[in-house]
């Protein structure tokens, strides 16, 4: 035969492994290599990552009961991130991220006696789920709890509130070198409503987009050395990269 191989049983692991030798000079290796391998290697995005991020919000506060009026103001805001991915070999990533940032929300509405309303922090943490389409780009969906202040100044009057909601949001992140990552991204977030001086029933919802990037501490994001799937042999067989080892399960 022009092909020989040496086809061991592993009882323990389950595994049959075939290994090309050396004899069958490099014809087969790259007959090996050129069938074998359907897939591409998955980038790994696991692992803890913490970065900055920047952009614009824009809120929406609506008042009603004994006051009645709406505004919507807009800010640049800003501020740091930290979180952990586990990626899974089909190249779904999923994992966990919170922020934390300033910024510069003001409104006043006059209707017949002037409100005006600030914030100047906001904060989240949240879920992930995306999936590599590219071994160098990870589209994403994120969700969780969002919190941020709000301050109420009539001419007489001050009141402070920590508001808490959800958020809602998706993004892209793609690869640079050395480690770091950058996206962008988009969240809306609802506050529900809160009471304040009695009667004063206020809404706050915000939609923002931010820019940002990260760093997982220098990991070059190598390729992930799972077994590709290989069809030269039948079914359930699969390649072991950089070796010309096939096994199969």
């Amino acid at each position: 035969m022009g092909k020989h191989f040496v086809v061991a049983s592993a009882a323990v692991a389950g595994l049959a492994i075939i290994q090309i030798p050396d004899a069958n000079a490099q014809d087969s290796r790259d007959s090996l290599r050129r069938l074998a391998m359907r897939q591409d290697p998955v980038r790994n995005w696991g692992g803890f990552y913490i970065g900055g991020e920047v952009g614009g919000t824009s809120s929406s506060i609506d008042y009603s009961g004994g006051f009645i009026g709406s505004t919507s103001p807009s800010s640049v805001s800003g501020g740091g991130f930290a979180g952990f991915n586990y990626n899974f070999r089909s190249g779904l990533v999923i994992g966990i991220e919170g922020k934390f940032g300033a910024t510069n929300m003001n409104s006043t509405v006059v209707n017949g006696v002037a409100l005006s309303t600030s914030s100047d922090w906001y904060s989240s943490i949240g879920g992930r789920a995306g999936y590599a389409v590219s071994p160098n780009i990870l589209i994403y969906f994120t969700a969780g709890g969002a919190w941020t202040n709000q301050n109420f100044n009539f001419p007489t009057k001050a009141e402070s509130e920590t508001r808490s909601g959800s958020f809602v949001g998706a993004g892209i992140e793609g690869r640079l070198c050395g480690g770091w990552t950058a996206r962008i991204e988009y969240t809306h977030a609802d506050y529900g409503k809160v009471t304040k001086f009695g009667d004063l029933y206020t809404g706050l919802t915000t939609d923002s987009v931010k820019v940002g990037v990260s760093t997982n501490f220098g990991k070059p994001g190598a390729p992930v050395e799972y077994v590709k799937v290989c069809s030269l042999y039948g079914s359930g067989f699969f390649y072991i990269p950089g070796t010309d080892t096939v096994i199969r399960r």
